[in-house]
């Protein structure tokens, strides 16, 4: 004896929103995934010496407003697995700067052993010119608890110029929630 289950939609518990959905070919969505892309809201931003954070200040999407424009920060809403990037397009602002870096950073976490930098995208000198433009990407997979809050960093040498707006396709941070 066989067992079928048809389903269109599944609804929240207490909202009435959608949590799952499967169209006529069987694909599923999860229209409530916390999810974001962000980007630079300046054409053009000098960056600080060091180890920095970059507020992202406009969206393409966020999924959840878990993600804050004003201060950069993702706060994570449901313990799990989630994927961050971040990209940067970089152009150095002088012939001095030797390496910089494109960085997921996670802090707050109530399980303090989630908390640190995870270094990514590392660019060396690799022209004496300032107007060559480079590109670092960083995108791991991560655990985390949920109330941690992660912020795309940036480490670099010397003083850069960052291509931000457009929409974010030359530079940008993203993460959603896995499972």
């Amino acid at each position: 004896m066989s067992s079928r289950i048809l389903v269109d939609e599944i609804y929240g518990k207490t909202a009435n929103t959608s949590a799952l959905t499967i169209d006529s070919s069987g694909r599923v969505s999860t229209p409530a995934r916390p999810a974001f892309h962000a980007f630079p809201t300046n054409g053009v931003t000098t960056l600080s010496t060091g180890i920095n954070t970059l507020v992202c200040g406009s969206t393409n999407f966020n999924q959840g407003s878990h993600y804050n424009t004003s201060t950069g920060k993702f706060t994570v809403p449901i313990s799990g697995m989630y994927q961050f990037g971040v990209s940067l397009s970089l152009r150095p602002s002088s012939t001095t700067s030797n390496y910089n870096s494109a960085e997921i950073v996670v802090a707050d976490s109530p399980t303090s052993a989630e908390n640190g930098r995870y270094v990514g995208g590392w660019n060396a000198k690799e022209s004496s010119s300032s107007s060559v433009y480079k590109y670092t990407f960083q995108a791991p997979f991560v655990y985390l608890t949920a109330g941690a809050t992660v912020i795309m960093g940036y480490e670099a040498q010397a003083a850069l110029d960052i291509t931000g707006g457009n929409s974010g396709r030359y530079s940008y941070f993203y993460g959603y929630w896995v499972g």
